[in-house]
Parts: C-alpha cells; sequence; structure tokens
C-alpha cells in the first residue's frame, strides 16, 4: 500500500503541475456538488459495434483476427468476472494492487477485466467545454465512467485526442471532503491533499488510477452538467476497444444512470461484424410494449455491480431441457446465479446446463458434419442445414420465455472450412456463474428498469 501512495502522490504532482501551465488562462475550481439537470428526460445516443468505427477510422484488422480477439478477451473477462466476485464474496472489495489477494482468489496473470478489440459497442458524447468528442465503451459491468486524459503517464491508444481537463472551464476535481468523494467505494479511494483520487485493481495487476472530477457532458446534443467521472492518470490496462474509457452502467451508485436518477436505460445490439449499422443506447424512454419482463435478482452477499436476472431453465425449440432450477440459483455463500454484461460476447453456462443443451443441439441437427478439432463448430454446406438449428429458449422464473435466434448462438468463422464452418456462442465454464454475453442480445432491445427493479426484453428493436 505504501507504494501504490507514493505511486499516487507522484502521479498527482505532475496533474498539480499541469494546473499551473494553464493557470494564466483558465480557472481551476474544486466542486463540492454536483448539478445534474434535467435528468428525467429522454436521452437517446447512438450505438456503434466496433467494427463500424473501424471502418471510420480506417483502422485495418481482418475478420479472423477481429474473432480471435473476441475469443481471447471474453475467456479472460469470464475468468475475471468469475474471480472478482469470488473475492468479493469472502474478502471484500479489491483494495489497491494487492497482489496476495488476487493468487488468494485464484485469479491469473494476464486476464484483463476489460474486453481488448471487437467485442464492444461504443458511443460517442462530448466531455467538457469546450465540447471534445471522445468514444465511450458501454460497459453494465463497470460502474465508474472514467476517460484518459492527456497528464496520463502510462496510456493507451484511442480513436482520436485524449481529453485534456485543464482545456474545459467546466472541468472541476473533488476534494476529499466532498460528498462525492465520501460515497465512493473506500477500498478504492486515495486522498491526497486537494484530490480525490482512485486506484482500481484489476484480476490480472493491472489497474486505472486517477483522481474523481464533476464534468460537463453531452450526449447527443443534450448536456448534463456535474456528472461525476475519472480522469484516468495512470493505466496500465490494455486498449479499451479503442474508446477513451468505459461508459459505466453497472448497478453500483457511482453508475451513470444511477448519477442522473434515470428511471430506465436500454439498447439494442445490432450485428457486431456490421460495418453499416447503428442503434441507440437510450436513458429514461419507455420500453416497448411488446417487452418480455423478468425481475432483476440481488445477491445479497456482494455489493451492487452488475446485473442479476431470475432465469430458471433453457429450452430448445420449445422442449424443456431436464436442468435442476438451481444451476441458475445464486446459493447461499452468494456463488452462482445469473448476470447480463456487455462486455462478454459468448454466453457461458456451468456444466449442468451447457451439456444438455449441446446435446439438445446436437440431437437436432443429426447428419450435419461438426469440426473434429471442435466439436461446438459445424460444417453447414447449405441454406436447409443452417435452418435446422433449433430456436434456444431462455426461460425465466415469471414464466416468460424469450427466444434465442439462430443467428445470435452461431458463429460464422470465415478463417477456415471455405465460408461453411459455424461455431456456437455457447460456452461451457468452470465456475457455478452464468452470463448471457451479447452475441445472445443481438437485435433485441434490452429495457433495464431500474425503478421497478426488471428487465424487458423485446425483439427486433433495433
Amino acid at each position: 500500500m505504501e507504494l501504490l501512495n507514493l505511486k499516487l502522490t507522484f502521479m498527482l504532482f505532475l496533474f498539480f503541475s499541469s494546473i499551473v501551465k494553464y493557470s494564466v488562462s483558465l480557472q481551476y475550481v474544486h466542486n463540492n456538488k454536483t448539478s445534474i439537470n434535467n435528468a428525467s428526460a429522454v436521452i437517446s445516443l447512438p450505438l456503434f459495434p466496433y467494427a463500424s468505427i473501424l471502418k471510420q477510422h480506417q483502422h485495418h484488422l481482418n475478420y479472423t483476427e477481429l474473432v480471435q480477439s473476441r475469443l481471447a478477451s471474453d475467456a479472460a473477462r469470464i475468468n475475471s468476472i468469475n474471480s472478482i466476485i469470488q473475492y468479493k464474496i469472502h474478502h471484500g472489495n479489491f483494495s489497491g494492487n494487492n497482489t496476495k489477494a488476487f493468487q488468494q482468489a485464484g485469479i491469473s496473470p494476464g486476464t484483463p477485466v476489460f474486453p481488448n478489440y471487437a467485442g464492444v459497442y461504443l458511443v460517442r458524447i462530448g466531455v467538457g467545454r469546450p465540447e471534445k468528442q471522445a468514444f465511450l465503451m458501454v460497459d453494465t459491468g463497470n460502474s465508474l465512467t472514467w476517460i484518459q486524459c492527456q497528464q496520463c503517464t502510462h496510456c493507451f491508444r484511442q480513436f482520436g485526442p485524449r481529453f485534456d481537463p485543464y482545456r474545459s472551464s467546466t472541468f472541476a476535481t473533488l476534494p476529499c471532503s466532498s460528498r462525492q468523494c465520501n460515497s465512493f467505494p473506500k477500498k478504492f479511494k486515495q486522498c491526497s491533499g486537494q484530490f480525490c483520487g482512485y486506484d482500481i485493481s484489476y484480476s490480472d495487476g493491472t489497474y486505472t488510477a486517477g483522481i474523481l472530477a464533476t464534468e460537463t457532458l453531452n450526449f447527443n446534443g443534450f448536456p448534463i452538467k456535474g456528472v461525476v467521472i475519472g480522469c484516468g492518470l495512470d493505466m496500465n490496462t490494455p486498449g479499451l476497444g479503442d474508446s477513451a474509457g468505459p461508459l459505466g452502467l453497472g448497478a453500483g451508485p457511482e453508475s451513470f444512470p444511477s448519477q442522473i436518477r434515470a428511471s430506465t436505460f436500454s439498447y439494442c445490439l445490432v450485428d457486431m461484424d456490421s460495418k453499416n449499422q447503428f442503434s441507440t443506447l437510450e436513458f429514461n424512454s419507455a420500453p416497448p410494449r411488446d417487452s418480455v419482463f423478468v425481475p432483476m435478482i440481488r445477491n445479497p452477499k456482494i455489493a451492487a455491480g452488475h446485473y442479476y436476472v431470475g432465469l430458471t431453465g433453457i429450452s430448445v425449440g420449445g422442449k424443456l431441457l431436464p436442468i435442476p432450477r438451481a444451476t441458475f440459483q445464486i446459493d447461499g455463500n452468494g456463488n452462482g446465479g445469473v448476470i447480463l454484461d456487455t462486455g462478454s460476447t459468448h454466453t457461458h453456462l456451468p456444466k449442468q446446463a451447457y451439456e444438455p443443451l449441446m446435446n439438445a443441439i446436437w440431437e437436432r441437427t443429426r447428419g450435419i458434419s461438426r469440426d473434429k478439432t471442435d466439436s461446438t463448430c459445424f460444417l453447414i454446406n447449405c441454406a436447409r442445414d443452417y435452418e435446422r438449428f433449433p430456436d434456444v429458449g431462455l426461460v425465466f422464473g415469471n414464466g416468460k420465455t424469450v427466444l434465442v435466434a439462430r443467428k445470435n448462438y452461431l458463429r460464422l468463422d470465415r478463417g477456415s472450412g471455405g465460408g461453411t464452418r459455424f461455431c456456437s456462442y455457447f460456452w461451457e465454464t468452470k465456475g457455478s456463474l452464468s452470463v448471457i454475453g451479447m452475441a445472445q442480445q443481438q437485435g433485441i432491445r434490452i429495457t433495464y428498469d431500474l425503478a421497478i427493479k426488471r428487465i424487458g426484453f423485446s425483439p427486433n428493436k433495433c
């Protein structure tokens, strides 16, 4: 911890030095209160898949590289989510760069909590005044919104220039005495004199450190003043899909929806491989009338963070599979359950659910060749074979079912098999936690009703 404090003190010294540099032309202020305005208004902004942003910025990454990047970051993220939840259950929240604690939690080195490349969706917002555009990664598994600042000592690649807070007249640091600083999780907070610093460690020992501040964020022409954000000054995380940082949509009190007191937020994910399509991320909009609503579930053993849902079973072709209901429940120790995640591409299921699911799919597709090197991949030679793959139903505790179409659980692997190799987006996980990933969420307007504590699914509403 002493090493961490030294690192943070040095970082803040560099940050303070930059204040002096711009003090002639800019007024540096502290902010003890936020002024979130028009919190009940409907906000809508374009939501882009990473592939379309690559095209706009003429970054070249072929399809095989995109797929491989997704696979690598997906496995790492699930391992990270499982490990972090386990650590929180047994030890509480993470505290700084506690390498020993990470090892005790069974967290592997080299396991980033953020997806690296293709498995992300981005929004573009305006930051500060004068307004500077920045792409942020939409992340329901992270609550703090932070952006990489110009004064960073360890930085990562991003689309466009880094944000310079001292060229913004609306940027205001939060002192340690502020309400927002005092309400920030103590384990992540590192106060140093006049600054409210933070240091959040992830599962591989990487971290993001910076200071808390308030800033005006502009959402597609709708400015919101006094939003608490992190100004990232020292990050050894990988590039977050080339974004400037995450837009925190998690269930924690510091998340953006919580700050603006949004009654709802919703998104519809277009095909992640699309280079020409986009949808919207919306706040305070009414859910579609045909939404299938399921209750949010709280894990009583850990603080708010992820969104749990009450999944009770899975059906294939309308037939309920023989999966014990306990497979998807949070047990008395806080293990298990089912979460929605916009940072994971695949849906990850424990063995008790994964094996019956894949067996049922294999039974319905007899005669279609499977790849000898990977039993989750199929060699499909005609449209008739593809159409034999059944819809998969996610069955919830209130009796409602959300259908997952074949296009949302079969991935075309153009890298081999002459374009006829399709692989499953369902993966087996070693832990008891189930994660519904982005592939299965595509094409569905998903509404997080924060007022009533429920989640709505409305197909074909992109």
